[in-house]
């Protein structure tokens, strides 16, 4: 499903629903690559202290083998998280930069296949030319 979005001064933004395939294999710099950057530092702030916190806690153990597996299995979950919320985290950063639901003008109707759920402030604004 996709939904198209549009800030006042008319930049269109097409962002889909659903799963993000893109998060699983590139984790947080997906956000980069979309203009997110609060959400990508945010993403690493969590990952580096993931990784420091496992790092003192793997101090007391000398097989650094389980220590890469834990890290491993860990970064894995991270971005399975991330690949299930990242266009849903996408969606509601772009409503808090403005964006609103565009409809087609000539079509008279929503860019939109499937709900939006409930994210906040999603009604069309028809004044949106494509």
């Amino acid at each position: 499903m996709e939904i198209v979005l549009k800030n006042p001064s008319g930049r269109i933004r097409k962002v889909e629903t659903g799963n993000s395939v893109t998060a699983l294999f590139f984790g947080g710099f997906v956000f980069l690559f979309r203009g997110l950057f609060k959400q990508f530092f945010l993403w690493l702030g969590f990952c580096v202290i993931y990784l420091i916190v496992l790092h003192f806690i793997f101090l007391l153990i000398t097989n650094y083998d389980v220590e890469l597996f834990i890290k491993g299995i860990g970064s894995l979950a991270i971005n399975v998280f991330l690949m299930i919320k990242m266009n849903d985290i996408s969606v509601r950063a772009y409503l808090k930069q403005g964006y609103v639901r565009a409809e087609d003008p000539v079509k008279n109707n929503k860019y939109v296949v499937g709900e939006l759920g409930d994210y906040p402030g999603t009604k069309p604004d028809k004044s949106a030319i494509v």
